[in-house]
């Protein structure tokens, strides 16, 4: 059905009640193509996409993609239900015989029931492993910020299944631990080259050096540059209770 709305300035495609400039209703259940865009062989043309928008100020009206997800029907719908999936983003590459899942984001329902006051949601990102055909879940943003790296389920606001790099191209590579304010800053800090390299634990924001572990086990308190095992400069104390 194809419908023309002519004094309100709607076009209907499966319905002939419009209720926006341009609305588009499937014609059967199931996994349903509403609309195909197809770029250019020639010159890699793209197919895109384009949302404009013109106005002006900080709190101005902006390009805006939304997903809406219901049980029902379009005339009745209903609640959602815990876990629904709301809406996905994915990317699939032909593998020479058919188009296979490459990456997707996925927006689900997270944790408690929904209703008027509560519409818990997370995040979650998938990618297909190099000589795998099929998505795994490769990070996840939960519905109280918790974010999980490897982990589905976070308890952190951040956690990470599986190992850490962290590298700089120019500067020291550091970890910083701190509170709300400075007051309680420490950082780990990584330099030095392959053989002469140390870790640094340090403090406050002038990164006053506490501890400095050399990479011949060689741990200073005191010195940057320990040269036993322990290596002590200033006092030092021990207490046997």
């Amino acid at each position: 059905t194809f419908y023309v709305d002519a004094t309100n300035q709607r076009v209907g495609i499966g319905t002939t009640g419009p209720t926006h400039q341009l609305e588009v209703v499937a014609s059967s259940s199931g996994e349903t193509l509403l609309a195909r865009l197809v770029g250019t062989t020639s010159n890699y043309g793209d197919a895109y996409l384009q949302i404009d928008n013109y106005d002006n100020g900080f709190n101005s009206a902006s390009p805006f993609l939304r997903m809406r997800k219901a049980g029902g029907t379009n005339i009745a719908p209903s609640i959602v239900s815990q876990y629904d999936v709301l809406g996905r983003i994915g990317a699939m590459g032909y593998n020479g015989s058919a188009f296979v899942d490459a990456t997707l984001i996925r927006s689900v329902i997270d944790g408690g029931t929904p209703g008027a006051s509560s519409m818990p949601g997370r995040i979650e990102f998938y990618t297909t492993p190099d000589g795998a055909s099929s998505l795994t879940q490769k990070m996840v943003i939960k519905n109280d910020g918790n974010v999980g790296i490897g982990a589905t389920t976070p308890e952190q606001k951040l956690e990470v299944g599986g190992s850490i790099l962290a590298s700089a191209s120019a500067n020291d590579a550091e970890l910083l631990l701190r509170s709300v304010s400075n007051d309680g800053l420490f950082a780990l800090r990584a330099s030095g080259s392959a053989g002469i390299d140390k870790l640094f634990i340090t403090n406050g924001t002038a990164n006053t050096n506490l501890v400095t572990i050399a990479s011949t086990g060689y741990v200073g308190i005191g010195t940057t540059a320990p040269t036993g095992r322990l290596t002590i400069t200033g006092d030092a104390s021990a207490n046997n209770q």
